[in-house]
């Protein structure tokens, strides 16, 4: 069977439809992205600051502080002897855009948390799958008890 030139026209303007209109969207989630990354980041430092500072009530042996060095840094200290000594260090990096988690507690362990687009929200995200964010804070700062 011979595919006529009509046939391989529409073939090509229907793949290019497809292209543009995957390219649309793609660039569209990244506005989103874009737009709403800087309230996750907010969202994501409250937390561990909240944490902390509930930690650091009612212990007696563990003491946190949050420090934000710059507007795209973010760390919990460990409070030992009087000195802040940085335990989880968070970078966001808006190229991806990504937040970038080290451990420095457990031998500088390293993380990233990604962001999913659903509809016109965001949510944090690994590995494809959606993070809770008050299990992050839980986990993470169990590994900075020990």
């Amino acid at each position: 069977m011979q595919t006529s030139e009509a046939d391989v026209a529409n073939r090509i303007i229907t793949r290019e439809s497809f292209r543009y209109e995957e390219n649309k969207r793609v660039n569209s989630e990244r506005e989103i992205l874009l737009a709403l990354v800087p309230d996750k980041w907010e969202e994501l430092k409250r937390a561990f600051k909240k944490e902390c500072s509930a930690i650091s009530e009612k212990s007696h042996l563990k003491q946190f502080e949050c420090e934000e060095p710059g507007p795209n840094l973010f760390y919990v200290n460990r409070v030992i002897d009087g000195n802040a000594v940085v335990a989880l260090a968070f970078t966001l990096d808006l190229a991806v855009p990504r937040i970038l988690i080290e451990d420095h507690w457990n031998e500088r362990e390293k993380s990233t948390l990604g962001f999913a687009v659903s509809g016109t929200n965001i949510f944090f995200a690994n590995r494809g799958s959606g993070v809770v964010l008050p299990e992050l804070v839980v986990k993470l700062m169990m590994q900075i008890t020990r």
